[in-house]
């Protein structure tokens, strides 16, 4: 399909308050969370990630791993057996961060963002972008993009759910 009707097909498949794109190979999901970015943030701590991420085994147990800070470096284990260093930049803590990483001998790489926008006091305006990059990465991207689109929407809503949860729990 051209990139115009994959576009208009994702934004066809999402509840009005959700979108959706694919541009450029990046991933974006963006919904308004019924929870406050600080429970969001919580939970994109790196030693979280497992309660979300479909696809992550294992977060390296390293001090640090419980919040997200910029400059922190952690190994993780994808359930297919893939590791990696993440790397965590331009943090800014309750509103913002970048995650990088390279695998396969630095032929493919990952690229994650997460930005939450406060909405009417105790809601969240949530953008999740995700791509896969490098020469593997994007070969991988485009073969699997199914599969990889399907992850990564399935990460945000598990996300949202665990985030709304949480905030429930702490009224």
């Amino acid at each position: 399909l051209p990139r115009a009707s994959i576009h208009a097909v994702a934004h066809a498949t999402f509840q009005p308050e959700e979108r959706a794109s694919t541009r450029m190979g990046i991933m974006e999901h963006t919904a308004v969370f019924a929870a406050r970015p600080a429970t969001i943030w919580a939970l994109l701590a790196p030693a979280k990630w497992t309660a979300w991420d479909p696809d992550m085994a294992k977060v390296e147990d390293k001090p640090g791993a419980e919040s997200l800070k910029e400059g922190f470096e952690v190994g993780m284990t994808m359930k297919n057996g893939v590791q990696f260093i993440a790397h965590f930049k331009e943090v800014r803590e309750n509103e913002f961060y970048r995650m990088t990483s390279k695998f396969f001998c630095g032929m493919a790489g990952c690229l994650m963002e997460h930005e939450l926008k406060p909405v009417d006091g105790d809601k969240t305006h949530v953008t999740y972008r995700f791509t896969l990059n490098g020469i593997v990465g994007s070969t991988l991207q485009w073969a699997q993009h199914g599969r990889v689109a399907d992850s990564v929407k399935l990460g945000f809503d598990q996300l949202k759910d665990l985030a709304e949860k949480a905030e429930q729990g702490s009224s």
